[in-house]
């Protein structure tokens, strides 16, 4: 559903924490809630600081108290917002996966505790905030001795200062900073106590005669000499120094007396006082602090209890060579994150909001713990959507002076704000994207300005009102904005008594919250016996008949995915039909990319539209029809178009669908994908649509919808299902039956097609008719736009099939000959060529494993698929003439002729007479140090995989294998054995297949990345070819699209967003971690050999 959605009244921000909670100033001091003011500085949620720009009062409001599992607690009203990931949004991720900004969301209170006291513990979790930034304090005694005091020093002497550990490298750093604060001082064995180390004059005399002066001044100016283990304290000063301070105080306590194991640091105490400082030290450096406390036996009077402080970091906190061999986190990444463990009702009470002026709309309130705040629009992720009028007014003139000397926003401008919203309202509706206007809409007026746009573009207008935000906020909120922004009180009052008087029109939805419309309403069909889902038609209505033949009842849900025109030969036909659908309580029709040209013309708007629609299409439309009769066709096409939807999603036997016309890589909120996106495509069409979407329903972001789309040819997925079968080129007409029992796609051909749509091709072909040949089969090749043509040495012309068969999969038998295609330019005879084209398992309909099962004829010849680059070889006037698939020339083609040039000139001439004799090509994999690309190899060779007769047709699907096989043989035999061939082979058959059940074994092999081999090549008895290509071979050949991009440009910052999934990701940040030098030196499958020895990881 294309949306709309209007704000209306004042927007009350109302999320509120009692007037006891604290908020963490930036000098350290927390502040009551009661006592916080506008312009106090304050800590954010990222640690740092941030002003407070606006305090609400809220009166009495329903409060709970929210204990997180490591036992923070605060207080907060029942709307108040928090920044949470859910446990559904956590679900394919662990502790060491980054917490991106998106997978987090805005929750209220309430919302909370519904999510809370539900079965499952640690539901949601919130973010710690990252260390705060103190300023630098002028401290007495550097941090890190302090630490080391407070941890292994004595210090209930008054006159001494003895200091107790076992590992050298901390005595040293110890030492080292003794020695550079009190110069006077070392640190040496003590032989005569227990403690083994005692602070002495660097003169060496006797400890009973010295008085440790300065230092023990030092520690008198913080209260610590005398001080014992069970009441020991970490100083004020040193907990509000800056992050690298407590960062060195920290190091100094777990030097001493703390321990690393298993990736975690811990250490114990008895004193209380010093387990609540190092809760708060670590704490303000965004960790997590457990603590255990456990009860002591009697002996010990002045400590009842030890407390057991541990936690996680990234961050190296120890010295000692010993804590730092137990750490298992060197390679870890931990990302902070708690949880809550419990959420209870307290009761009414006073309570506040606060605005603050940060980015992240967080701030720091009680233990730590980062809430959030925010305005309604900010608080819904609304604002990428958002028009403002305001934003308008300030574009078109600067803020400018008033009678009060004061700088306000410019009303005078006013039309021309309006107009320019408008505007860009109506670009946004042209794509289907959903769009908030932020502005007071006080009138029925100004809310009709949207109507006349809303109908043109399918809109439906929704309103969200404020009312119940009093007006004394309202003036409040007002005194508090950026002075520029200040609106008279007088026109504050008239325009909210305007909004509480005024109901607005019935041609508007009034919502409560945004949730009622930002997702796909889910339709339950279980009412229905089954469900048919059918592919673009295309103008095909001779075998859309057919099926709906075959499937018609009124207890079938009929689902068309789109694209009813166009291509096919039958438009006025087809477009009655579906007209006559469209009324049928049981169809269900969606928009199609092919639709726009039929609105565009229907509603006669001033746009270009498709030149091609306009001679054939609408041609067809209005045959024989007189002006009147164009008129009240365009009526009801109007009508037509507007029951179509952009996507449509149901349950049907427990399982959600979302049909849409062209797919999604995944599933956001609807709000948050245009109906562009849904009908025209993300993407090419030559993108892996459904593998992507599989991938991203494995990471949990497509709302566990089963996808159905068709638009492109892409390949079926357990989640993704694709239903374009080139129907209009004499394909199938595609369709998905579900049942209670499952469901399955099935096909019918269509024999009622363009065969001259190739042909047609020619409209805009530029090329001088005397560049053409003597050969018409050739020239319908030259000159249609489905082929590129070059010209290359000597004398010939290459024909590869374009972008836009390969985007669009237009294969027919025309395109698929124009792969590796060379002929004489003036006789047309074709000189060299490869295979027809041939395609991967599941890539095609044809190569479906259900497909191929019934297909295939056996024995059927499976031979390992080299990894190099295909090199062709023929003999033109006594010459050899060797090619790439589409030049004789260039890079490729002179690594293939070093290879050629090594080998000996016995065998190349014995192959010259086989290749004259025979007029045929032999196909070669170039395997070349120059180009290894994926799987590595030791040897460099000329691998002979087939030899094709220099023939347009072949006499087979993709090869005549009879005749391949017979001449493989003979050269292997007659030439390349006995003249022992120094650089040439003929490949190996790997296996001969006479059942189905092999070849799923081989594809069970190459699913397994153990698996390193690019896969197999299958060609049956009939010389019909597929490959399978290996998971070790995709994955990397995926991976190399980013190596490639950083290769070019390793100078800038890379976009990790080119990264598909997260093994790409950790691949490139390897990468670029090694550097550009080590790029640059090494080819990518050494480069892909190192990476798997370094991680030790194949199942990836």
């Amino acid at each position: 559903m294309r949306t709309l959605l209007l704000l209306r009244g004042a927007m009350g921000v109302g999320k509120a924490q009692p007037l006891t909670s604290k908020i963490l100033k930036t000098n350290g001091e927390w502040i009551l809630m009661k006592d916080i003011k506008v312009g106090d500085e304050i800590f954010d949620g990222l640690g740092n600081p941030t002003k407070v720009i606006g305090v609400y009062p809220q009166g009495l409001k329903d409060v709970y108290e929210l204990i997180t599992y490591d036992n923070r607690k605060c207080l907060a009203s029942s709307e108040h917002l928090w920044k949470v990931r859910t446990v559904k949004q956590r679900s394919k991720y662990n502790n060491s996966t980054p917490i991106l900004e998106q997978y987090f969301k805005i929750y209220t209170t309430s919302e909370l505790v519904e999510d809370i006291n539900k079965e499952i513990k640690k539901r949601v979790q919130i973010p710690v905030p990252k260390k705060i930034e103190y300023s630098k304090k002028n401290l007495k005694i550097p941090p890190y001795l302090l630490g080391a005091l407070l941890g292994d020093g004595c210090l209930s002497g008054h006159l001494k200062v003895f200091f107790s550990n076992t590992e050298l490298d901390v005595i040293d750093k110890v030492k080292k900073s003794i020695e550079e604060t009190y110069p006077n001082l070392t640190l040496k064995k003590n032989n005569y106590y227990q403690c083994q180390y005692i602070l002495q004059y660097k003169n060496g005399y006797d400890h009973k005669n010295i008085n440790n002066k300065k230092l023990l001044k030092d520690l008198e100016y913080y209260n610590l000499s005398g001080t014992k283990s069970h009441n020991k304290f970490i100083p004020n000063e040193y907990l509000l120094g800056s992050s690298e301070q407590r960062l060195e105080l920290l190091k100094g306590l777990m030097d001493t007396d703390g321990h690393s194991y298993d990736g975690s640091y811990s250490m114990s105490t008895t004193s209380k006082q010093l387990m609540k400082d190092l809760v708060c030290l670590g704490r303000s450096l965004g960790y997590i602090m457990t603590v255990h406390t456990e009860e002591r036996n009697g002996k010990y009077k002045n400590s009842k209890y030890l407390y057991k402080i541990r936690f996680q970091t990234n961050d190296v906190i120890v010295s000692s060579k010993k804590h730092i061999n137990k750490l298992t986190h060197k390679n870890k990444k931990y990302y902070s994150h708690i949880y809550f463990k419990s959420i209870n009702y307290i009761g009414k009470l006073e309570c506040q909001c606060i605005k603050v002026d940060s980015q992240d709309e967080t701030y720091i309130t009680d233990d730590f713990i980062v809430t959030h705040n925010t305005t309604y629009i900010q608080e819904k992720g609304l604002k990428p959507y958002t028009l403002c009028v305001d934003d308008f007014r300030t574009m078109i003139c600067n803020p400018i002076l008033d009678l009060n000397g004061d700088l306000s926003i410019s009303q005078q401008n006013d039309r021309i704000a309006w107009n320019m919203l408008l505007q860009c309202l109506e670009e946004r509706m042209k794509r289907g994207d959903f769009t908030v206007i932020d502005a007071t809409h006080s009138t029925q007026k100004m809310v009709a300005n949207y109507k006349a746009l809303a109908d043109m573009y399918k809109y439906t207008i929704f309103v969200k009102e404020f009312k119940d935000v009093s007006l004394e906020e309202c003036l409040e909120r007002n005194r508090q904005r950026d002075r520029y922004k200040f609106v008279p009180e007088d026109a504050i009052k008239r325009c909210y008594a305007l909004i509480q008087e005024t109901e607005l029109s019935k041609g508007v939805k009034k919502i409560d919250d945004i949730s009622e419309i930002d997702n796909f309403y889910i339709d339950n069909v279980n009412k229905y016996e089954k469900v048919v889902v059918i592919g673009d038609v295309h103008s095909c209505n001779t075998v859309l008949g057919e099926l709906l033949e075959k499937e018609w009842n009124e207890n079938t849900l009929f689902i068309f995915l789109g694209d009813y025109l166009d291509r096919g030969l039958e438009h006025k036909e087809t477009l009655k039909r579906m007209m006559y659908l469209s009324k049928k309580p049981n169809v269900i029709l969606l928009e199609g990319n092919h639709e726009i040209n039929l609105v565009n013309w229907c509603q006669n708007r001033d746009v270009r539209i498709s030149k091609k629609f306009l001679l054939e299409t609408v041609a067809k439309l209005t045959e024989n029809t007189n002006e009147d009769e164009v008129e009240e066709l365009k009526k009801q096409c109007r009508v037509f178009y507007k029951r179509l939807r952009q996507a449509y999603a149901f349950n049907f036997n427990g399982i959600n669908y979302l049909c849409t016309h062209a797919g999604l890589p995944s599933v956001p909120k609807l709000a948050y994908v245009s109906a562009e996106a849904m009908i025209k495509g993300i993407g090419g069409y030559d993108d892996d649509i459904s593998g992507i979407y599989e991938e991203n329903f494995r990471l949990d972001k497509c709302q566990d919808f089963t996808q159905i789309f068709g638009h492109r040819t892409n390949k079926t997925t357990e989640h993704s299902i694709n239903l374009e079968g080139q129907v209009e080129f004499g394909g199938e007409l595609m369709y998905l039956v579900i049942t209670k029992d499952g469901r399955e796609i099935k096909i019918i051909k269509n024999d009622v097609y363009d065969k001259d749509y190739f042909l047609k091709a020619r409209l805009n072909y530029k090329r001088d008719t005397t560049d053409l040949t003597e050969n018409e089969e050739v020239n319908n090749l030259i000159i249609s736009r489905l082929v590129k043509v070059k010209e290359c040495k000597p004398n010939l012309l290459s024909l590869n099939f374009g972008e836009n068969v390969f985007r669009k999969k237009i294969w027919n038998d025309v395109t698929i000959k124009a792969r590796g295609l060379f002929v004489d330019k003036v006789s047309g005879e074709v000189k060299l060529r490869s295979y027809n084209k041939f395609f991967n398992m599941n890539e095609m309909k044809e190569t479906l494993q259900e497909t191929l099962k019934e297909t295939l004829s056996y024995p059927v010849i499976a031979k390992m698929k080299e990894n190099g680059f295909l090199g062709l070889v023929s003999v033109i006037d006594d010459e050899f003439v060797l090619a790439t698939k589409s030049t004789t020339g260039g890079d490729w083609k002179t690594y293939f002729e070093e290879l050629w040039d090594r080998e000996k000139e016995e065998v190349k001439n014995k192959l010259k007479e086989f290749i004259k004799r025979e007029n045929c090509t032999l196909l070669f994999e170039v395997k070349s140090f120059k180009d290894k690309h994926i799987i590595n190899f030791n040897k460099e060779e000329l691998v002979l995989l087939d030899v094709v007769k220099n023939d347009l047709n072949l006499n087979g699907h993709n090869i005549d294998i009879n005749y391949s096989e017979q001449s493989l043989k003979e050269i292997n035999d007659d030439i390349l054995i006995p003249l022992t061939s120094d650089i040439l082979r003929v490949v190996e058959t790997f296996k001969i297949v006479n059942l189905f059940d092999e070849i799923e074994h081989l594809y069970s092999i190459v699913n397994k990345m153990s698996f390193r081999e690019e896969g197999f090549v299958f060609t049956d008895s009939n010389g019909f070819m597929f490959k399978l290509k290996s998971k070790f071979y995709n994955t990397w050949k995926s991976a190399r699209k980013c190596y490639l991009e950083y290769k070019k440009n390793p100078t800038q910052n890379f976009a990790y967003r080119m990264c598909k999934t997260p093994f790409e990701i950790n691949f490139m940040k390897w990468l670029i971690k090694k550097g550009v030098d080590f790029v640059k030196e090494k080819d990518f499958a050494e480069i892909i050999d190192i990476y798997q020895k370094v991680t030790n990881d194949i199942n990836y």
